[in-house]
């Protein structure tokens, strides 16, 4: 490998690692939830909360029509966002990263965010942006640890996926 490459390479590595750190560090902080309606069921360890739900953790915050939270051993280890009605808009997902990749922002019909292994899973309008970058399909998955992102069209003829991947500023 050229040296340069495996410059590029660690640095993207180092990068995305810093992102990862950060939302685990933020596990600890405590949650907000904002909702007109709630449902909880400690015996199978489900909430699901209704009507503009806002939930907030450090700088991660997802808002949707319904969001529905399975845990295990006391701590949120799902959460599924999911937009009931299209004039309130699609189900956010918001995080602050450490870094230079910038701050994520994914939006769809539903979403869905598993907390322990750090990915999430956007269907319906999926996109994402990240700095810079925007990536829309009908579904999106995106492993943050690893820096994986996959974005897939619907199986018509006429669906497309779009991307928007800007140069990383540095020396050429």
């Amino acid at each position: 490998m050229q040296p340069k490459s495996l410059r590029t390479l660690l640095t993207f590595c180092v990068l995305f690692a810093t992102v990862s750190l950060h939302a685990r560090q933020e596990t600890d902080l405590p949650i907000t939830i904002q909702a007109d309606s709630a449902t909880v069921s400690e015996l199978e360890g489900t909430s699901v909360y209704r009507g503009n739900v806002i939930i907030e953790q450090g700088s991660l915050r997802i808002t949707a029509d319904e969001i529905l939270i399975e845990s295990q051993a006391l701590r949120p280890s799902t959460i599924v966002a999911k937009s009931i009605d299209e004039t309130t808009g699609h189900a956010r997902f918001e995080q602050a990263t450490q870094g230079t990749k910038g701050n994520i922002l994914a939006q769809g019909e539903l979403i869905r965010y598993n907390v322990n292994l750090e990915k999430l899973e956007i269907s319906g309008q999926a996109s994402l942006t990240q700095g810079l970058d925007r990536y829309e399909g009908d579904n999106l998955s995106y492993d943050l640890p690893k820096g994986l992102l996959a974005v897939h069209s619907k199986d018509d003829a006429d669906s497309r996926i779009n991307l928007t991947i800007n140069p990383k500023p540095g020396k050429p």
